[in-house]
């Protein structure tokens, strides 16, 4: 026993003060903790409930998810030393010295890629930096200004302040650009397993008449993008802070489990995203629930349904962002304007040096395991962790790392589609068992299939130049279903300026139904918006209802399979221990709707800590 609790504390003597980000390689070691306190511990052994080492935290993925992760864990942390339990442990052990006083987590990042800033890329036009992912900091956006204030901060202390852009929440801060001037770049929109490039600035030059056309299909396309803006996006990220939704006492946010001291005080948190957006307004500019909004255009059993179709859809960016924000952004001007001064991704990389003790880049973590020991001490639960990564993604250094680490709780700030992650708890008897998601739908599919679906409904036929219409490729290989809606090529044409650089230049295709579509096509899907929306967008080839269809749902009852056995992929908690603040990107997919669902998840996590 004695030299168990000897090997037990020394393996997690780990605080540091000050956060590293020096070596991204390979974290370097932490000052060892208080360790004036062990002698007392190793032999007043029934004294020991709590233990002084910090509990270990792994977050998966380095864009503003797990930045903002981070830096509320911190914000937290300092707020947990109040806490009767830590003051508790600090009596118990002699108390802390000025140094180590508060820490409770030592927190570890992993990047797959060779860069900071996760899906907050940019790139430049006209000699500013545009924001492919459409993420603006509005004044109302409380903790986006913030952060962009701290780095604000950092560098009037280190003596850059001529360097510093003003504070975002000022008139300074980013802005739209006012015109139209579609650069001479590929505009890739993304057709299932296939992919179509649209160059719309050689478009221009095809003859007069596709040009007004494709002119007006772009400038419908930023006004209607600009439109649907203050419903589901830019200026409507939830203003969350907790205040007025405060959890059960003796609860947690996350499953309402009694615990057996009335001394522990949890913070507000929500346990899925469907009840987040329920519980809050969508912004103060719009002041109102999407519920409240959509009620009177909808039959009422049909709200429920569709709010949670909304939530449960990912708006996976990655290399889809060229195809919708990104084709906004570029092609149509109204992208975040930073004026070459401080994109999104230096604020990600500036949190991450602020808050996070060990990042490692060029590491793709594809496994969560659940370990067969427990750490009580650390968390309700006991739980750890292993992470594995491949030898081929990860290097040698951050693996030997991995293999070393035991992580008492696990963020996955990357949606799940795009990370290929598998995660594995134990049952009853201690085998592992991989946890089964639920596919969710993409955003694309929920909301702009709707909005360029509605758009054809609405108009015309869209084939100006009389000529034929051709199918897309994907339906050559594609088995079609009876409720797929196959969507063709109105109309197509080549760049000029790629014809002089390779034999086979990509099309430029506009798509449109090979029908009208019907009430039914548009099942869930928004019906009730469409009152909003007169406007031409570019589409998938594929618009599918919401709902189950009868001969999926008979497959799974013939396989035994139980879908509400699966988990909601709009959880913050995926299984115990193991949290996913981007089951809120359904509808707050800006810079800010996902630090409000970080923030919920540091609560949930912090609600989570051993008591």
């Amino acid at each position: 026993m004695l030299w168990f609790r000897l090997t037990t504390l020394l393996s997690f003597m780990y605080v540091s003060p000050y956060p590293s980000f020096a070596n991204l390689a390979q974290g370097t070691p932490l000052q060892a903790f208080n360790s004036a306190s062990f002698p007392r511990c190793l032999f007043e052994l029934n004294d020991c409930g709590a233990s002084p080492a910090p509990a270990k935290v792994a977050i998966i993925g380095g864009g503003i998810s797990g930045a903002a992760t981070a830096a509320f864990l911190r914000m937290l942390e300092s707020d947990l030393e109040n806490l009767d339990h830590l003051r508790d442990a600090e009596n118990r052990f002699g108390g802390s010295d000025e140094k180590t006083a508060g820490r409770r987590l030592v927190i570890d990042l992993f990047e797959a890629k060779d860069r900071l800033g996760g899906r907050l890329d940019y790139a430049e036009l006209e000699g500013a930096f545009v924001e492919l992912g459409g993420a603006d900091i509005h004044e109302t956006n409380a903790w986006m200004v913030q952060f962009h204030e701290l780095v604000n901060a950092h560098l009037f202390a280190k003596g850059t302040r001529d360097e510093v852009e003003q504070p975002a929440s000022s008139n300074q801060g980013p802005q739209f650009l006012k015109h139209i001037n579609p650069p001479d770049a590929p505009i890739r929109l993304i057709d299932g397993d296939n992919v179509v490039t649209v160059n719309l600035a050689s478009a221009f030059n095809i003859n007069s008449e596709v040009s007004r056309f494709a002119a007006h299909i772009l400038q419908g396309l930023a006004d209607s993008w600009q439109h649907l803006y203050p419903l589901l996006g830019l200026q409507t990220c939830i203003d969350f802070s907790g205040k007025s939704h405060p959890v059960r006492e003796q609860s947690s946010g996350v499953s309402g489990v009694r615990w057996p001291t009335k001394r522990r005080r949890f913070v507000p948190a929500f346990h899925t995203a469907v009840d987040m957006m329920r519980a809050v307004h969508l912004s103060t500019l719009l002041k109102q629930k999407l519920e409240d909004l959509i009620r009177p255009l909808y039959p009422a059993p049909l709200v429920h349904n569709m709010v949670d179709a909304v939530v449960r859809a990912v708006y996976t960016q990655g290399t889809s962002v060229h195809a919708l924000a990104g084709a906004v952004g570029l092609a149509g001007g109204i992208g975040n304007l930073y004026k070459q001064k401080r994109p999104g991704r230096d604020v990600v990389s500036f949190l991450m040096e602020t808050f996070v003790d060990h990042t490692f880049l060029n590491c793709r973590v594809t496994s969560i395991e659940e370990r067969e020991s427990r750490r009580e001490w650390q968390s309700q639960s006991g739980k750890t962790f292993r992470l594995k990564a491949p030898d081929s993604l990860c290097p040698v250094d951050a693996r030997d790392y991995l293999k070393r680490q035991a992580y008492d709780f696990v963020v996955i700030a990357t949606p799940l589609e795009l990370s290929g992650l598998s995660i594995f708890s134990r049952n009853e008897v201690g085998e592992l068992k991989k946890v089964r998601f639920p596919v969710p739908r993409k955003f694309q599919e929920v909301f702009v299939t709707f909005v360029a679906a509605e758009g054809i409904r609405r108009t015309s036929a869209l084939n100006p130049t009389g000529g034929p219409t051709f199918t897309t490729s994907r339906e050559s290989h594609h088995e079609l279903k009876e409720n797929d809606l196959l969507l063709y090529a109105s109309w197509c044409g080549r760049s000029l300026a790629e014809e002089e650089k390779v034999r086979k230049p990509p099309l430029i295709c506009k798509l449109t139904t090979g029908r009208e579509l019907a009430d039914e096509d548009l099942s869930q899907l928004f019906r009730g918006l469409r009152r909003s929306v007169r406007r031409r967008w570019f589409a998938y080839p594929f618009l599918r209802p919401m709902n189950l269809s009868a001969e999926e749902s008979r497959e799974d009852d013939k396989a035994g399979n139980q879908r509400h056995s699966e988990v909601n992929p709009t959880t913050f908690q995926l299984v115990e221990n193991v949290f996913y603040p981007n089951g809120f990107e359904g509808v707050f997919s800006c810079m800010e709707g996902q630090a409000m669902a970080s923030r919920n998840v540091a609560h949930l996590l912090v609600n989570a800590l051993a008591v």
